[in-house]
């Protein structure tokens, strides 16, 4: 089973208001639709739901992510994002998910 912390709870809310948010510039990729947005958002939760199928897990190395947990799972959403879900396992075999945070805000 997965869980989430009311702070994943919370970042999980951030990417779908900043993804309604966008604005294109020529630096970015275009605008995207409210539909764009919702799938977007669906494959986020859809990703962080595998975790409890998961064979192996990957210790986290960033200090940023293990600050906030022992594993991290990494999706890579385009050429430019990848999002890294950050949790911790309980000794029942539950996920907990702690953080959820993207390349561009995670530091070594």
């Amino acid at each position: 089973m997965v869980y989430y912390s009311k702070r994943a709870l919370t970042d999980l809310r951030n990417v779908f208001k900043a993804l309604l948010q966008w604005s294109a510039t020529k630096d970015k990729e275009p605008t995207l639709t409210y539909s764009e947005v919702l799938v977007y958002h669906y494959s986020l939760q859809s990703v962080c739901a595998s975790l409890a199928f998961a064979d192996t897990h990957k210790q986290a190395t960033y200090e940023t992510h293990k600050k906030h947990g022992q594993y991290v799972l990494s999706y890579k959403r385009n050429k430019r994002t990848t999002w890294y879900i950050i949790y911790n396992m309980r000794s029942n075999g539950n996920i907990f998910i702690k953080r959820i945070m993207s390349n561009h805000v995670t530091t070594k």
